[in-house]
């Protein structure tokens, strides 16, 4: 059974919040195919999930919001096996 999208505005916004996890952006005319609904409901949509702090809106679309990066200090400690292993494969490039 197939959900009708245009008149079930919460799992349409769940499901283009799907979207967003996997992909990190959504396009307004690819949702507008995707989910058979007009441009003013996406809009409409990106809008509500903006305001949830879902996403940003962007011309044309939406993108997922990036997590907030811990501070320098705390950015030091973390990976710091992955970041020797890059230094010393850039050290023997040069």
């Amino acid at each position: 059974m197939m959900i009708d999208y245009d008149a079930f505005p919460e799992q349409r916004q769940f499901y283009i919040q799907q979207l967003l996890n996997e992909n990190g952006r959504v396009v307004s005319a690819d949702l507008i195919k995707l989910l058979g609904v007009s441009e003013h409901t996406i809009r409409r949509d990106l809008q509500k999930l903006a305001q949830d702090e879902i996403c940003k809106r962007v011309y044309g679309g939406a993108v997922s919001h990036l997590k907030q990066s811990a501070n320098f200090e705390t950015r030091m400690t973390q990976s710091v096996a992955e970041k020797s292993s890059v230094a010393k494969r850039c050290a023997v490039l040069s």
